[in-house]
Formats: structure tokens, sequence, C-alpha cells
């Protein structure tokens, strides 16, 4: 972990390699302070995804904002409220709030994957459309793992990850634990 460019630029790491999601932090070396069992994108993951494709990025990416239905259990990472105005756009990938409905999800209405939500920034700077948007760390939806490109664990964990995430933390998600040293 500690020679890969992802550990260059901040001192956690979320780290999804296939199903398995791991926190690492950086004190005096790298730890893993957390694993769990995760579901993905319903097509599997994919580093050339494409918008409806129903697969999960491959990359380095922020962890920019978290949000959720319901209240903030007590994150550092930066905190919005879902409210029955919240959409996540597909223009831009950005969150706006609207009375009129905007392509794209209407965040009020996926509970429980978005009680509590963060956002992974891919396709976020810049956005090329067709690209995806969309892509979050959420609650499991109650049926099934598998999701359109999201990566998912459930409710307890992701209130754990919410509390121990902070600023600056970066997600890391590969295919194989080979592949961790392309980032």
């Amino acid at each position: 972990m500690e020679k890969t460019k992802t550990a260059e630029k901040t001192d956690q790491i979320l780290l999804l390699v296939d199903h398995i999601l791991t926190l690492w932090e950086k004190k005096d070396r790298w730890t893993c302070v957390y694993c769990s069992y995760a579901g993905y994108g319903r097509s599997g993951l994919l580093e050339d995804r494409r918008e409806g494709d129903g697969t999960t990025p491959v990359g380095d990416f922020a962890l920019p904002l978290a949000f959720g239905i319901r209240e903030n259990p007590g994150t550092a990472l930066p905190w919005k409220d879902v409210t029955e105005h919240a959409y996540w756009a597909d223009a831009g990938n950005v969150w706006i709030e609207s009375e009129q409905p905007v392509p794209g999800e209407h965040l009020a209405s996926y509970d429980p994957q978005y009680r509590y939500a963060v956002f992974i920034a891919y396709n976020a700077d810049p956005f090329i459309p067709g690209k995806g948007s969309a892509i979050f760390l959420h609650v499991k939806n109650d049926a099934d793992w598998k999701t359109a490109g999201c990566v998912s664990v459930t409710e307890k964990n992701m209130i754990r990850l919410l509390q121990s995430l902070r600023p600056g933390a970066r997600m890391l998600i590969v295919k194989k634990p080979e592949d961790i040293g392309r980032y």
C-alpha cells in the first residue's frame, strides 16, 4: 500500500478488491482497520465504463462528500442532508436542489440505499458526458448485493465507515490485488 501513488495523496484508503472492502490508515505504517464484504455493479468492475452499463469503475477516486436520508451519524466528511428536492444530476454528475424533477437520481427515492452514502468522485473533474455518474458507496439494497455501478455495504458497516472516514480519504477500486500498484 505504501508504495502506491494513492498512498502519496492521503493517510486513509478505502480499498475494494473484488468483493472485499478494507479501510487502511497510515500512522507509523499502513494498517488495515476495517474489513467486510461489499457489493458492486451487476456487470462487474471496469476501467472504461459507460453510463448505464452496470459496472463499477476501477481506479483511484476522492471521497469529497457524504450524504443521507437519515441524520449525519458522526462523519467528519462534508455532509448534506437529503431533502425532497435533492437530485444527483446526470448532467455534470453533481448534487442539485430543485423543485422540478432533474434527469438523474431523486435521492429521497432510494431508501435504504441513500440512508447513508458517500460520493465516489468518478467522472467528476472533469465531467465527460456518457462516462457515467452517481457512483456512490451506499447502504446495501434489501434484495441484492448487486448495484447499477455503486459499491454497497450493510447499514451497520456504512455507519462505521462514515464514522471512520476523514476529509482527504481516497477510494481505490481494483479487480485483483496485483493491480493495486498501478494506482
